[in-house]
């Protein structure tokens, strides 16, 4: 459904003049989400792109190797019991996705409604904490856009 809104926005008169209204000006930053450049990499991304996979505990690692290498740095510092913050998100999307989507999958029990069944896949998250069959769609910018579980 994504792609197929994507790929039709693009080629709307609507998306246009979008692209359009989006030019920047002296008041904007170039690099704003909202340029015409970033705006139609962003559906290009949605509507072509590969949207990778990660597991909760792999995008947990991920960011704390980023602070550890100074790479990004956090207002709320990425645990495993914490959850993902916005800030955390949004670097994910750029970093795993590189602009498109990204699916973070098999998140802490601890952290979802109690309905949300067990992960099938043998998690090797290092935690001694229960993971669940549910996911999260990343969008660069946006954050979570979808969410959903067995």
């Amino acid at each position: 459904m994504l792609r197929y809104v994507t790929t039709e926005l693009q080629a709307s008169r609507i998306g246009k003049e979008l692209l359009t209204a989006t030019e920047p000006d002296e008041a904007r930053q170039t690099d704003s989400v909202m340029t015409p450049l970033n705006l139609s990499r962003r559906w290009e991304g949605m509507a072509n792109g590969t949207w990778p996979r990660i597991t909760y505990a792999a995008a947990i690692k991920k960011l704390q190797d980023a602070v550890s290498c100074n790479k990004a740095v956090f207002e709320f510092e990425p645990s495993f019991a914490t959850g993902l913050q916005a800030e955390h998100e949004k670097f994910l999307a750029q970093d795993v996705g590189r602009g498109a989507p990204v699916f973070v999958t098999d998140y802490p029990r601890s952290q979802k409604p109690f309905y949300m069944a067990p992960s099938s896949q043998d998690d090797s998250n290092n935690n001694a904490a229960p993971t669940v069959a549910c996911f999260d769609l990343l969008v660069p910018e946006i954050c979570e856009l979808v969410g959903g579980s067995m």
